[in-house]
């Protein structure tokens, strides 16, 4: 069977560009071609040439194909590498340019060439064009899986870490939140596609300095923890990474969020908000420490309804949650739009209100009354021990003197149902279809019921 195919070294002097590549509308001469690939191309061309310079050589990996160029003998067409060879023809021939905005920057990097130019080039020749179609398709084409795959995302992060000592700060996090046991396998997988959202929030400066949270992409260099907190303790620092990255991994969460730099900053600072400086901090004298609660009369702001969210916005109303399903339920409830939402906003209060006061006396290992433990009961979250019963043993153990006035909103809820947020209330919210309350009401219930939030998640810090 013939060879269809050979090697040759051949001088550039006898190389012809494509008129017809398809990277460019056609041309009707070498000239026109030249130029037409440096309006495409631009400064990437410049780069190209440099990079020859630099390395002394074109990519050896691949070569050229050329055919024999049918009208002129001992001349050649590049059919693949036309950006190469039109880079080598300018560091030749920069004066080909010279009416040209890029001409200074050819003919400076020509001088560089000259000391080592590269006269010949070693090229694949083909018999014609079409011979070399299939090749050419593999380089620029996917083709399912034949032709060329450019790394993802992760490939390119390993691929820095190997060569350059450099670790994308997304692989970091996520490494981290692993070993910490904080990474669900779901959860990875959701965060896995949005690696390039995660590299855009952590390696902002604003993120750093407003939250003190500092990843190090360097850290196997440098001899520096890859992730740090300067304003909150390793166990705070870690519930606000997770809740960043939960956030991040919503299936319907707007990229646009965080691409403009007004909308970055207010992505952070909705974080900041929720996780004020622990007493480790070196925050501003004007942050908060988490060790002592904000003003009860900064926090006690009257209540408002025309919020269009379940859940009070701003600093000074936020509540800090460790756990991290708790953490999302609240994330959501400052993020529901209760007007469009009303039952929905209905339902979250009351599972918040069960789950949090659950969460409590769990922690707090405040014991079962024996009528309980009589009847075979080994938990709060027993069936049977209603929802008011648990609350009226949360406020005890808050409050066993019951003069706390932030939580007299509280104690009503369980003293009677004539009270909008009585915990009948909540409870007809959800079995009884007959009820249907307004978007102000659903606010309003959450409103007082806010400050024995406030008072359990004070008490848990």
């Amino acid at each position: 069977m013939p060879k269809k195919h050979y090697r040759k070294s051949i001088p550039i002097s006898q190389l012809d560009l494509d008129t017809e590549n398809f990277r460019l509308e056609p041309s009707d001469s070498q000239k026109d071609t030249l130029l037409t690939m440096l309006e495409d191309q631009q400064k990437k061309l410049v780069n190209l040439a440099e990079d020859i310079i630099t390395h002394g050589e074109l990519n050896p990996s691949e070569q050229p194909m050329v055919i024999p160029n049918p009208k002129k003998a001992d001349r050649y067409i590049v059919c693949e590498g036309n950006r190469r060879i039109t880079a080598l023809l300018l560091l030749h021939k920069p004066e080909l340019i010279s009416d040209h905005p890029l001409y200074s920057a050819f003919k400076s990097l020509s001088a560089r060439f000259e000391k080592k130019p590269i006269s010949n080039v070693d090229c694949v020749v083909f018999e014609n064009k079409a011979a070399t179609q299939k090749w050419a398709d593999r380089k620029h084409q996917t083709l399912e899986g034949r032709g060329l795959i450019q790394w993802d995302a992760l490939g390119n992060a390993r691929r820095a870490e190997t060569v350059e000592g450099y670790t994308r700060r997304s692989t970091i996090a996520l490494d981290y939140l692993r070993k910490k046991g904080r990474l669900t396998s779901e959860l990875e997988k959701s965060l896995k596609k949005r690696t390039t959202s995660i590299d855009r929030v952590l390696q902002r400066e604003y993120f750093k300095s407003r939250l003190g949270v500092i990843v190090d992409p360097k850290y196997k260099n440098s001899g520096k923890p890859p992730i740090s907190f300067t304003r909150h303790s390793e166990e705070e620092g870690v519930i606000l990474l997770q809740c960043i990255m939960e956030k991040l991994a919503e299936k319907d969460f707007p990229i646009q969020k965080i691409i403009a730099r007004e909308d970055m900053a207010a992505f952070i600072d909705d974080f900041a908000e929720r996780f004020p400086s622990s007493s480790r901090s070196t925050a501003s004298k004007n942050t908060l420490p988490s060790n002592t609660p904000p003003s009860r009369g900064t926090r006690q702001a009257a209540d408002s309804t025309k919020r269009p969210t379940l859940a009070p916005p701003g600093r000074n109303r936020s509540l800090y949650i460790k756990e991290p399903r708790l953490s999302k339920l609240y994330r959501e409830a400052r993020e529901l739009p209760v007007p469009s939402f009303t039952n929905c906003g209905a339902l979250l209060s009351r599972v918040f209100l069960e789950l949090s006061v659950d969460h409590y006396l769990k922690e707090k290992q405040v014991p079962l009354p024996q009528s309980h433990t009589d009847k075979g009961k080994t938990a709060w979250t027993d069936v049977g021990i209603s929802l008011s019963e648990k609350i009226g043993q949360v406020l005890n153990h808050l409050d066993p003197k019951g003069k706390t006035h932030s939580l007299r909103t509280a104690r009503q809820a369980i003293s009677g149902d004539d009270y909008l947020h009585s915990v009948q209330s909540l409870h007809d919210m959800i079995h009884n279809k007959d009820v249907s309350p307004s978007d102000e009401e659903i606010k309003r219930i959450w409103d007082r019921w806010q400050p024995f939030f406030e008072k359990i998640y004070d008490a848990l810090r």
